[in-house]
């Protein structure tokens, strides 16, 4: 393979400089420990032995934030000053950057080589001369700020897990907490556009390309001993994972996964510990993927065993809960309703028990129409004992059997948005609103401790306006069909090849020509005209008569009466025909969330 044009033109000019600044000794925190590097192997057309001193030196010069990692020159060692020789070793110093925390702060978009020459040795690679993303003057600081921020991140991963589930969990975190970065290339300075492709700039902006999640993968995976590498493909213009689990292969690619831009919680699992054969069937086209020490990864063990894993079909975030893995799906038959599934993993047979826990509508209805988009657009996610979840008007909490108003839009919200995800962080509830599956989205937040909580389900009542919610739905089918199913998201295009060029599998490219399409910025599309078959007409004005609603039958509408119908939805109570007749207030024959949106507007009108 060819080392870029600019690597060669740098490589020129360090070979005709004489001088090189003084190496720099800050010696940040950590990391002061050398791995292993014996299993690199031969790298290119470098031996074994070669690489693995290569790669320690490299690693050595970043730890103590030195400004050239010397090349060995002892018997065997020398690094010949040969294209293939210098493709080589870009290789190793890539493996090196993108895999461990002393690399995090490194510049891989300005590298040189430095040349030596001697009448025995002849022309020979002395040392590779490094550039930070910080001056001398913040890189401490900013050093170990990353290193607090990566720290904070592995402290939730559980030492008891399975390699599987440590690599679902980062999965997750990743996904949720990132997005792609689709301005990329609208940067003033190369500078800060090469800022999106680095840890760095994912943490200080949110936000980044493919290369960045890959990278921060890696970092995250190494700290818990699982052994990873960054994938790339020129022809794909694209990056990704490949992750070792007990001796075997599968890709990982976080990019396309997180596919909702801000849409946070929601998350795809097609490209999540698949075989090649799978990725290809995932539109991972192209022939020429290889590691980041340039193997051909048809020559890796990769495996399926894993194709089939609890984690498919799930386009929601899956989160712990109760010690188990809690995934939200479409019902096979109908697909209005979505289950929530707890799974216990068995890594020993990759497989993993079921139980179903919740069922709820899938309805999320288009602003200023009586139709809706259908999906899985809930998310959730655990505190403690109590699971925090999404409607498209509510945050909703459930806890043994019984679930609690948290939190509904206010007027003003509901005029143009729903709720399209939502996550927590610490004490912090985030949720994100939007017009749309794939609008715009403007991120808001609550403390946890700033919400209803538990204390009192049948009584209390909710903190804001209650405009109409549909926080659950009985697991039957729609009587009408959907307005728009969610649509895959299209990755058929490539991103443009601006990968930091220190890849050596991808060409550099100064001046993209097309921002990337990986992945689609819009999955799912809003549609351009109402829909023709909408669910049903919702009633110009609530229903009058006073038994209607009254479903414990005292005389007035109450909290209680909505909890009791609230429940019968969730299929935790059925209801008597007498009952069934006061709760079906569109009317239309039919007891579902547009009757329970109904009550709750009649409650809140009898205590105005």
């Amino acid at each position: 393979m060819k080392l870029h044009t600019w690597i060669k033109r740098m490589i020129a000019a360090a070979a005709a400089c004489a001088m090189l600044a003084p190496a720099c000794a800050l010696l940040p925190a950590g990391a002061e420990t050398v791995p292993d590097f014996s299993g690199i192997g031969a790298v290119g057309c470098l031996t074994a032995a070669q690489s693995s001193a290569a790669a320690e030196s490299i690693y050595k010069a970043l730890t103590n934030h030195a400004d050239m990692a010397a090349l060995s020159t002892s018997t065997g060692q020398i690094v010949k000053a040969g294209t293939e020789e210098m493709d080589s070793l870009m290789q190793v110093f890539a493996t090196v950057v993108g895999g461990y925390d002393a690399g995090v702060l490194t510049n891989k978009n300005s590298i040189s080589l430095k040349m030596a020459y001697s009448p025995r040795k002849g022309n020979y690679i002395s040392g590779i001369v490094i550039y930070y993303l910080v001056d001398d003057a913040a890189y401490t600081k900013t050093y170990n700020s990353m290193i607090r921020q990566l720290d904070a991140i592995s402290a939730q991963v559980d030492p008891a897990w399975s390699d599987v589930e440590k690599a679902l969990y980062l999965h997750e975190y990743i996904a949720v907490h990132y997005d792609y970065d689709m301005a990329y290339d609208d940067y003033p300075t190369e500078d800060e556009e090469y800022l999106c492709h680095t840890v760095y700039g994912m943490f200080e902006r949110g936000k980044a390309v493919c290369e960045a999640y890959a990278w921060l993968y890696n970092l995250l995976l190494r700290r818990e001993g699982i052994d990873s590498y960054m994938v790339c493909s020129t022809e794909l213009g694209h990056a990704w994972n490949l992750v070792e689990l007990d001796g075997e292969w599968a890709h990982v690619d976080i990019t396309w996964d997180d596919c909702y831009q801000e849409h946070c919680g929601v998350v795809l699992h097609d490209s999540f510990l698949k075989s090649s054969d799978a990725m290809r069937n995932s539109k991972h086209s192209g022939d020429d993927w290889e590691i980041s020490t340039g193997k051909p990864v048809s020559e890796m063990n990769v495996t399926d065993r894993y194709n089939s894993g609890f984690w498919n079909n799930s386009r929601a975030a899956i989160c712990r809960y109760q010690d188990q893995w809690l995934t939200i799906k479409q019902d096979e038959k109908a697909s209005a309703v979505g289950w929530f599934y707890l799974y216990d993993y068995d890594p020993a047979t990759v497989t993993a028990d079921c139980t179903e826990m919740l069922s709820l509508t899938l309805y999320w209805n288009v602003i200023g129409a009586s139709t809706y988009y259908t999906g899985t657009f809930i998310s959730a996610d655990a505190c403690g004992d109590v699971l925090y979840y999404s409607t498209p008007e509510s945050i909703m909490a459930y806890y043994d059997g019984e679930v609690y108003w948290q939190l509904d839009l206010t007027d003003e919200q509901l005029a143009g948005n729903r709720i399209y995800g939502m996550y927590i962080d610490g004490d912090t509830l985030y949720y994100a609103l939007s017009a749309s599956p794939s609008g715009a989205v403007t991120r808001c937040s609550v403390k946890l401790s700033d919400l209803p909580g538990i204390t009192a389900p049948a009584t209390e009542e909710p903190t804001e306006p209650e405009p109409a919610t549909e926080p659950t739905e009985a697991p039957t089918e729609p009587e009408t069909e959907s307005a728009t199913e969610p649509t895959e998201p299209e990755t058929e295009s490539t991103e443009a090849p601006t990968e930091a060029p220190t890849e050596p599998e991808t060409e550099p490219a100064t001046e993209p020509t097309e921002a990337p399409t990986e992945p689609e910025t819009e999955p799912v599309t809003q549609p351009t005209e109402a829909p023709t078959e909408p669910v049903t007409e919702p009633p110009t004005e609530a229903p009058t008569e006073q038994e209607q609603g009254d479903l414990d039958g005292d005389g007035e509408i109450t909290v209680t009466d909505v909890i009791f119908l609230q429940r019968y939805l969730l299929c935790l109570t059925p209801l008597t025909p007498e009952e069934a007749a006061c709760a079906d207030l569109m009317p239309d024959g039919t007891i579902d969330v547009f009757d329970l949106g109904i009550l709750k507007r009649m409650l809140l009108a009898s205590q105005s």
